[in-house]
């Protein structure tokens, strides 16, 4: 081996969603001494011969996770995790269904949880793995220490855009792009993504009212620009056919999501995470509920929202621009470390000191292995071309420079007025930087 330092891997799945926190956790192991890997999920597979043991992060621990967890846990590799998806969930029983694998949290060696709130579910499932409730760093960001952060974008976005309404879609499997989900059966749809069937009627009825509040919304107000923001997983081409014609609505995506919840005037949604985000700026969602179900509708968006079941009630409030209640007892339930000092991603960099160990190359029989296995997830993908492609790839991880990276890493240490030390950052391709400090 070349080098001692502790390794820590970082696969980031969607960067709009989770790069910039991944980066802040990032920072504080850099300061004790780590190396860290941040790459694209979608290709790190691809290069497991070629990484040394050290920490690995799981975005998820699902049942499907479970056969690469192994895999990870056999080539010597320590195993941490959190769920993405962790914040907002239709009901515990749901959750365990959906987001818990047993079997996978297994070869897992401290798992972190949201707030008390993530925790209880979890332990309603079953999980023994040790939790340690910590928060996510993703929450850290939407504090005021790191706003200055998006404000030069969101003073482009409101340049352009004006005092704008934001709507927020949430329909991946309802619309995912790529597949031409809307114009299959709720029957098919279920199939494929494992939901109820009654749970996907529930959320087409819903997208199409979402768009038909939008074309109402670009008629009633018609000196207002209405952006639609789709989720990364959605097919904004549907959108776009949805809306053409009204001058006033524009369909966008970017990597980059906080510049525009702090741009908007108003924003919109329907059991959207980025409700709870938008919340913690001190700003109130309006959730928009012409269908409801008391068991398929998400119920911590709408805790931190204000309820509109009608066309009439959305303009209301948007004129009415309501004040935020007093949320904070909410949101320390479903978020720790929120309204404290300690940064959720500065614990669990502490927490990492107790996994670390010397890397290790793997042992040639665990590296042929790795290797066959990347043989067979391209011959895969070589006789089953993935619909979505390098389009989607660049939609969910637009490729970036060993520069910008380094430029993101310096500014959240300016937000935090912290010191690092001078940096290495070397690129194995656009979505994949080894990072260590000279």
């Amino acid at each position: 081996m070349k080098t001692k330092r502790k390794l820590l891997y970082l696969p980031v799945e969607t960067a709009a969603r989770e790069l910039d926190a991944k980066l802040l956790l990032a920072l504080f192991a850099l300061r004790q001494g780590f190396e860290v890997t941040i790459c694209s999920s979608m290709e790190v597979r691809s290069q497991l011969h070629r990484l040394p043991t050290g920490i690995f992060l799981l975005s998820s621990f699902q049942r499907r996770s479970h056969a690469f967890a192994r895999r990870l846990r056999r080539y010597g590799h320590k195993l941490i995790a959190w769920d993405e998806e962790g914040l907002v969930w239709l009901s515990p029983e749901y959750y365990a269904k959906r987001r818990v694998g047993l079997q996978t949290l297994q070869h897992v060696d401290m798992l972190f949880a949201w707030g008390k709130e993530h925790e209880a579910i979890l332990r309603q499932a079953g999980v023994t793995t040790p939790i340690l409730v910590t928060g996510n760093p993703r929450a850290d960001l939407l504090r005021k220490t790191f706003l200055a952060l998006h404000e030069k974008q969101a003073h482009a976005i409101r340049e352009e855009h004006g005092d704008f309404i934001l709507i927020n879609s949430n329909f991946g499997w309802i619309n995912l792009i790529g597949r031409e989900r809307c114009q299959k059966s709720a029957e098919e749809i279920a199939r494929q993504s494992g939901h109820p069937v009654a749970y996907i009627r529930h959320r087409q009825k819903i997208f199409v009212e979402m768009m038909r509040l939008t074309r109402e919304l670009a008629q009633r107000l018609p000196e207002r620009r209405i952006v639609v923001r789709p989720h990364p997983s959605e097919d904004p081409l549907v959108w776009r056919r949805e809306v053409s014609g009204l001058e006033n609505v524009v369909v966008q995506y970017d990597s980059r999501l906080v510049p525009w919840l702090l741009a908007s005037r108003s924003m919109i949604h329907n059991g959207c995470t980025t409700a709870v985000e938008y919340a913690l700026l001190g700003k109130v969602p309006i959730s928009f509920d012409p269908v409801e179900d008391e068991i398929f509708d998400i119920p911590q968006p709408r805790r931190v929202s204000v309820s509109a079941t009608s066309v009439d009630d959305v303009v209301r409030l948007i004129e009415a621009s309501p004040q935020p209640d007093q949320l904070d007892a909410t949101l320390q339930y479903m978020i720790a470390n929120w309204g404290q000092d300690r940064l959720s991603a500065q614990d669990i960099a502490e927490k990492l000191k107790e996994l670390a160990q010397p890397p290790l190359r793997l042992p040639m029989q665990h590296k042929l292995d790795a290797f066959i296995y990347a043989l067979k997830k391209r011959f895969n993908k070589f006789l089953r071309p993935h619909t979505l492609g390098k389009e989607h790839l660049e939609h969910r991880f637009p490729a970036m420079r060993a520069e910008q990276i380094e430029e993101r890493l310096h500014a959240l240490a300016s937000c935090l007025d912290i010191s690092i030390p001078p940096l290495v950052i070397k690129s194995h391709g656009p979505r994949f930087f080894r990072i260590h400090a000279v």
